[in-house]
């Protein structure tokens, strides 16, 4: 039988559902979770089976989650503004003026 994408055996011989957080994410990820951490790499979760065949049937509905988690924290990127002013400091290359929303100084 083969095994899932995303699944690893630990040193205990359980099998556990893996899926690494894209670099873009890992801040956002660890936000939404509201654990210590400033980044989160990986989202892991122990499926508490040591049989192939039932780890394949338990790590569908997590990897599903994992998804979830990380439609989740991508969504909360695009509502965050990427730059909170859109002036920039004098310049004014190929005769482009900067856009100025807010009073900046010059």
């Amino acid at each position: 039988m083969r095994v899932l994408m995303g699944l690893i055996k630990n040193e205990h011989g359980v099998y556990c559902a893996r899926k690494k957080v894209p670099a873009q994410l890992q801040e956002a990820v660890a936000a939404l979770l509201g654990g210590n951490k400033h980044k989160q790499t990986w989202l892991q979760k122990s499926l508490g089976t040591k049989e192939l065949r039932e780890a394949n049937v338990r790590a569908k509905p997590v990897l599903m989650e994992f998804d979830a988690i990380l439609a989740r924290a991508g969504e909360t990127l695009k509502q965050q503004p990427l730059r909170a002013s859109l002036c920039t400091s004098g310049n004014r290359a190929h005769g482009r003026v900067p856009l100025r929303l807010d009073p900046c100084e010059p």
